[in-house]
């Protein structure tokens, strides 16, 4: 009988020994599941992460190709205005030189011409 209890009791033991191994067996598990989940909400993260600097990097790239279109364009209108300047001075100065030639050229074509005495006449 002694025997019997002692094996009934050795099997209770392991009964409860395996029992006590399932549960452990299961937290391990739900704690495995738990890390899974945390992995997952940080992969998520970092594919919005992701997501966002090729958002950028595309939205930088678009920049980049308007500053190139604006410096071309600025470089058009640069030299546009250097030509607009040139000929504005240069019309300037051709109106200084007609008026010059108009008022000098007249009392010099007038003296050669006419002799000496008729540019004395007109200068005086």
């Amino acid at each position: 009988m002694i025997e019997k209890k002692l094996v009934i009791l050795t099997e209770k033991d392991e009964r409860i020994r395996i029992k006590k191994e399932y549960e452990k067996i299961q937290k391990d598990i739900i704690h495995i599941v738990e890390i899974f989940k945390d992995l997952e909400n940080i992969v998520n993260k970092e594919n919005d992460t992701l997501d966002l600097v090729k958002c950028n990097i595309s939205n930088t790239k678009e920049k980049i190709k308007n500053s190139e279109n604006n410096i071309i364009k600025s470089e058009l209108y640069q030299n546009k205005s250097r030509l607009l300047k040139f000929g504005t001075f240069s019309i300037f100065i051709s109106g200084i030189g007609i008026s010059l030639g108009i008022i000098f050229g007249t009392k010099i074509a007038i003296s050669v011409i006419c002799g000496t005495t008729i540019t004395y006449i007109i200068t005086n």
